[in-house]
C-alpha cells in the first residue's frame, strides 16, 4: 500500500501530549494500550486472591492506581477508552464494587499516611510501602515516615524490655565501652527516646535517647545498647514532627 505525504506526516505528527511529552498518534494508542494491560491484569490478580480466599486489598489498590492513570491520560491526550480493551472474563459488578470499595479504602489510608500533591501520587507511594507498613501494624507499630532506604520513623510507645538477646549479653561482658549498657541502662535510652526508627533490614526497632541508643527486636528483647551522643543529622525530622 502506497500513503499519500499528507496521510504519513499526519501519522507522524507529535500531536498528543502527556505529562508534557509530545507523541504521535501511533506512540500514544501503544501507551494506552499499556495501561489497558495493567487494568486487565490486576483484575484477574483480584480475582483470584479473591478464589484462593486471601487478601485482595492489594489488587484492588493497584487496580484503583491504574485507572486512576487511565483517566487521566484519556483527558490529557484526547483520547476515547475503550473499555473492550480492559475487559476480563468473568469480571461482574459485585467484584467490581468490592475492589471499588477496597480501594477507596486504601485511598484514604494512603491520603492520612501521605502528603504528595495528589490522591494518586499518595496512593501509589503507599502500594510501594505496604510489605514495611504491614509487617509494622503485624507487631503493632505505626509507620511515620521513610527517612532513608534502610529506616522509618515508627511510634510504637515506650515498650518495657523483655529481656536480652545473646548479642547483648555478649557485648556486656567482652566489650568494654558496653560494660554499663544494662537492661535498666538500655529502658532508659528507651523511655527517653526522641524518635523511634525501625531499621528495615534488621527488622529491629532502635531508640535514639540523648546520650546513646537501645535496639529492641519486635518481641522487645534487647539487641544492644551503645551509649552514643545524639546525632543532630535527626534535628530536621525532631523539627517536622
Amino acid at each position: 500500500r502506497t500513503y499519500s505525504k499528507e496521510l504519513l506526516e499526519e501519522y507522524e505528527a507529535k500531536g498528543y501530549e502527556y505529562n508534557g511529552q509530545k507523541m504521535t498518534e501511533y506512540e500514544a494508542l501503544q501507551a494506552q494500550r499499556q495501561i489497558e494491560r495493567h487494568i486487565r491484569r490486576w483484575k484477574r490478580e483480584n480475582m483470584a486472591m479473591a478464589a484462593a480466599g486471601k487478601d485482595t486489598a492489594e489488587s484492588a489498590g493497584k487496580l484503583r492506581q491504574w485507572q486512576a492513570a487511565e483517566k487521566d491520560f484519556l483527558a490529557q491526550t484526547g483520547l476515547k477508552k475503550q473499555s473492550a480493551r480492559s475487559a476480563v472474563a468473568g469480571w461482574d459488578r459485585k467484584q467490581a464494587a468490592h475492589a471499588s470499595a477496597e480501594g477507596r479504602r486504601m485511598q484514604q489510608w494512603a491520603n492520612e499516611l501521605f502528603d504528595l500533591g495528589n490522591p494518586h501520587a499518595n496512593l501509589k507511594k503507599y502500594l510501594r510501602e505496604k510489605p514495611v507498613i504491614d509487617t509494622l501494624e503485624a507487631h503493632g507499630v505505626k509507620y511515620i515516615q521513610r527517612i532513608s532506604r534502610t529506616e522509618v520513623i515508627v511510634d510504637t510507645g515506650r515498650p518495657r524490655i523483655t529481656g536480652l538477646t545473646f548479642h547483648a549479653a555478649e557485648n556486656q561482658q567482652q566489650r568494654l565501652d558496653r560494660v554499663d549498657m544494662t537492661q535498666e541502662a538500655a529502658q532508659g535510652f528507651v523511655d527517653q527516646a526522641k524518635l523511634t526508627l525501625y531499621q528495615i533490614d534488621r527488622r529491629n526497632l532502635k531508640f535514639l535517647a540523648e546520650g546513646g541508643y537501645a535496639v529492641l527486636n519486635f518481641e522487645h528483647k534487647l539487641v544492644t545498647a551503645v551509649p552514643q551522643k545524639w546525632r543532630h543529622k535527626y534535628d530536621k525530622y525532631l523539627e517536622e514532627g
